[in-house]
């Protein structure tokens, strides 16, 4: 078990997010700030090493390619559902109040 002040310098500090926080090998977190004082704030960026998900500007507007591995607690098409409601909820929140 790791020391609590390992843990808490791991969790909080930035340059140490980078290190742990991504899914898997062929993702990587190439940014990371955070601010911890009242009223502060963390960005964390998580992104495919190989550059393979991006925002597509075509004449139809942005394109958004997801791609997901599912888990094995529920099904495809739930999983599926989820995401899709979470991109819907994205274009409804970028779209909103445009004029």
């Amino acid at each position: 078990m790791a020391p609590l002040n390992k843990v808490w310098k791991s969790w909080t500090e930035a340059g140490e997010v980078k290190n742990w926080n991504f899914a898997s090998s062929d993702w990587h977190c190439p940014v990371a700030s955070n601010s911890l004082i009242v009223g502060g704030e963390f960005h964390y960026t998580m992104a495919a090493k190989d550059n393979s998900e991006q925002f597509d500007e075509t004449n139809e507007g942005i394109v958004v390619t997801e791609q997901f591995e599912p888990e094995n607690q529920n099904s495809i098409e739930l999983q599926e559902a989820g995401w899709q409601s979470i991109l819907d909820n994205f274009k409804n929140y970028v779209e909103k109040d445009i004029s």
